[in-house]
């Protein structure tokens, strides 16, 4: 389909491997806008614009370099996840209330991939954290059987209510 699409088929090949590194079990590839003008440009879009869904934590550290998926490098992966370089003005944010990690683990999340964290300035965001945290612990106390979709779905609302995106 890709060499059909005007791709050459070094490149076909190239994005088509891209797609199953590691053998992503029950996960997802997309990329999201390929440019097709020139070789740079695809392995450029193949490699910074790929997604995987949640179980595909590996796959994902292995396509960009991540460093671990752990609270000690949560920032420096979204510096990679988002090709943004932002000053310490701007803190990292957890979707998902870092208190609860366990519980979002249980549910296959794992609170400190890139994909669910997000950029969030830091005053705005220090002052909100309070709230934030109590909007997680109503959440998690009403819902203790939440399903992985629901606590996916639950993150987004909450983040639309500070007027940020979420990155998954």
């Amino acid at each position: 389909m890709l060499i059909k699409s005007g791709m050459s088929a070094e490149w076909a090949s190239f994005t088509n491997n891209v797609l199953s590194i590691g053998g992503f079990t029950g996960a997802t590839g997309l990329i999201r806008s390929l440019s097709y003008q020139s070789s740079r440009s695809i392995a450029h879009a193949a490699m910074s614009s790929f997604e995987v869904s949640i179980n595909s934590s590996e796959g994902l550290q292995t396509i960009k370099n991540f460093k671990p998926f752990t609270k000690s490098y949560y920032r420096e992966n979204l510096k990679i996840f988002t090709d943004t370089y932002p000053p310490k003005s701007i803190d990292a944010h957890h979707v998902f209330a870092q208190q609860f990690e366990g519980k979002f683990l249980q549910n296959g999340i794992n609170i400190h991939e890139p994909q669910y964290l997000t950029w969030w300035e830091a005053s705005p965001h220090r002052a909100s954290a309070k709230q934030y945290n109590q909007d997680w612990i109503r959440f998690i106390r009403d819902n203790p059987n939440a399903t992985q979709a629901e606590i996916l779905k639950k993150g987004r609302e909450v983040m639309a209510r500070y007027g940020i995106e979420t990155n998954y």
